[in-house]
């Protein structure tokens, strides 16, 4: 799905929508569940690199926030994990 597209047209109010009508709790997962589907409209493939890398930076934000020490050098890694990847696959 191209962002000049008619589905884009009629996928982005529907998903601005049903965010606003879902309770707080489920706002952002389903906002994460729209971006694989947008993503997956293109090539489905890329679920296989777009799940881990979510699961990847979930965590990598978990360990961020609980670390005491060296959280420029975590932060670091996990931007350096990002590039790499995009780098990789772009």
């Amino acid at each position: 799905m191209l962002f000049t597209s008619f589905q884009y047209l009629i996928f982005l109010p529907a998903v601005v929508l049903l965010y606003w009508l879902l309770p707080g709790k489920w706002r952002l997962p389903m906002l994460l569940i729209a971006s694989w589907g947008f993503y997956m409209t293109w090539m489905p493939i890329f679920i296989l690199l777009i799940a881990p890398m979510t699961l990847f930076n979930w965590l990598w934000g978990k360990l961020l926030h609980n670390a005491t020490d060296k959280k420029k050098l975590i932060f670091g890694v996990g931007v350096a994990a990002n590039l790499l990847c995009l780098g990789v696959f772009k």
